[in-house]
């Protein structure tokens, strides 16, 4: 692999696909990122004979669930099999943002991903239907969006 004029990472066998993708608004920088972070050493063939299709699946879902999608099957066409991370490889890590906000990313694995998942999801689940049942008096205009929901709970 090399990094082009645009700083974006190439697969070699398909060096302008990505380029194409990113110049025509289809695809984000980072969805660029993740298909060089995973074209490593004898995965960068896989990465090379699915791009597009991987390119064309940004399209039908949100940047977070299409890195997911996208790891999951290079991981299951990687005859050596997958990167099975440990809860060691568990991060979170908050940054004070402006206004008294705080940022926060984590990556979670193992049994605390399966926790938080579901206390999330249970949270959000009872925060949508509280907010349909306000809607449906009248007093609110609509459900906020999943990601607002999350944050919420």
């Amino acid at each position: 692999m090399h990094c082009g004029s645009a700083g974006v990472w190439h697969i070699p066998s398909a060096p302008c696909t990505v380029h194409r993708a990113l110049a025509s608004g289809q695809v984000s920088l980072d969805h660029a990122e993740v298909l060089g972070d995973l074209a490593t050493g004898h995965r960068a063939e896989i990465v090379a004979s699915c791009q597009t299709e991987f390119l064309e699946l940004a399209a039908s879902m949100s940047f977070e669930r299409w890195r997911e999608v996208v790891r999951g099957l290079v991981d299951l066409a990687d005859a050596d099999g997958g990167f099975r991370p440990g809860p060691e490889a568990s991060t979170l890590r908050l940054t004070d943002g402006f206004g008294g906000s705080v940022g926060l990313d984590a990556t979670l694995v193992g049994d605390e991903a399966v926790v938080v998942r579901e206390s999330l999801d249970r949270a959000v689940d009872r925060l949508r239907l509280r907010y349909r049942d306000e809607v449906r008096a009248g007093a609110r205009a609509a459900v906020p969006a999943l990601a607002e929901l999350r944050a919420e709970a």
